[in-house]
């Protein structure tokens, strides 16, 4: 969906808006509009004058909103694997070289690189912020308030770039932890699929829902290859579908290499 958000952003902005000068056109001048964006590599060009300028500042929103959307998907990874790194959890390594040692405390190691990731959502929302808000009020045709308009989403582009830069870092050295991450695989993981599979056999949802909810029926042991063949049917998103990954990420390759 990120990938989505940013390929519709672009074919948004990707038109040529020659001719609208200061917001009523331009007089008398014939200007091969068409020719100019085909030239220049526009897929299409912007009509008509008035639309042009009121379009100023949306453009921008339309960027930094799916900057945001790319921000908000690294907070969330960063977040976890910050919260997977920890004591409690301790599912995941993460690469030496891309941490910091504590300034005080020799045996600590911070994913200084994940909570910056984290934090910049929260700037890019900031910048999306105030495109939303800057442009408004304002009567038609151009003001100066929409200069600030500029540097706003090409901060929101250069630190969606920087923090995809730094993540793709990262996540290559994390290592996850088998061992631990199967130790906390316990029979609640279980219980929404043996009431279900109970309703399959004909017992009512409410009376499966309390046999489940009270325990029984479970040991206390968990296979996480059961749990995960539990969601191999065609009614749920969680099924594990790499070929049809592969699909989607292949589409979104041959977008970004065509430019």
């Amino acid at each position: 969906d990120d990938l989505a958000a940013l390929r519709q952003a672009r074919r948004q902005i990707n038109v040529s808006p020659l001719g609208s000068a200061a917001g009523y056109g331009v007089p008398v001048m014939d200007l091969p509009r068409e020719a100019v964006a085909d030239r220049l590599g526009f897929r299409d060009v912007q009509t008509h004058a008035t639309a042009v300028q009121l379009a100023r500042g949306k453009h921008e929103l339309t960027v930094s909103h799916a900057c945001t959307q790319v921000g908000a998907t690294c907070n969330r990874l960063a977040s976890d694997l910050v919260l997977f790194t920890t004591a409690e959890f301790d599912f995941v390594d993460l690469p030496p070289e891309h941490c910091t040692g504590s300034s005080i405390m020799p045996q600590k190691q911070n994913p200084d690189v994940l909570e910056l990731a984290r934090a910049y959502h929260h700037r890019l929302t900031a910048e999306m912020q105030s495109l939303a808000t800057g442009p408004a009020n304002l009567p038609g045709g151009y003001h100066r308030d929409l200069q600030l308009t500029k540097a706003a989403v090409m901060r929101s582009v250069q630190m969606t770039t920087d923090v995809l830069t730094a993540l793709e870092h990262v996540v290559r050295g994390v290592e996850f932890k088998p061992e631990q991450t199967r130790a906390a695989c316990t029979s609640e993981l279980l219980a929404t699929q043996r009431a279900l599979q109970q309703v399959t056999e004909g017992v009512p949802f409410r009376a499966a829902y309390q046999q489940a909810e009270s325990g029984d029926g479970g040991d206390g042991s968990v296979d996480p290859a059961a749990v995960l063949d539990a969601y191999e049917t065609g009614g749920t998103p969680g099924q594990e579908r790499p070929d049809l990954v592969r699909g989607r990420l292949q589409e979104h390759r041959k977008w970004v290499a065509d430019g």
